[in-house]
């Protein structure tokens, strides 16, 4: 029992000493081995699908991006 508290107290003396913390971080720091997943693998046509919406909505955040910076430029410009 006194070998596993010292060597918890070292775990824990080491971990706060390289990241200022008593735990570790809460995620992972690695992706995991492909095959280790447990989902089926997704045909490429269906993925290519999906990636289409997702670029359109990623175009429209752009655009509005680029909206808000130039009416954030033009009250800059007008406000001198």
């Amino acid at each position: 029992a006194s070998a596993l508290l010292v060597g918890g107290a070292i775990s824990v003396v080491r971990t706060h000493s390289a990241t200022d913390r008593f735990t570790r971080p809460p995620y992972m720091s690695t992706l995991p081995m492909p095959a280790l997943r447990w989902s089926a693998p997704v045909e490429p046509a269906l993925l290519v699908q999906d990636l289409e919406a997702l670029a359109a909505q990623l175009a429209a955040r752009v655009q509005r991006a680029k909206a808000e910076e130039r009416e954030g430029q033009d009250e800059g410009n007008g406000a001198e």
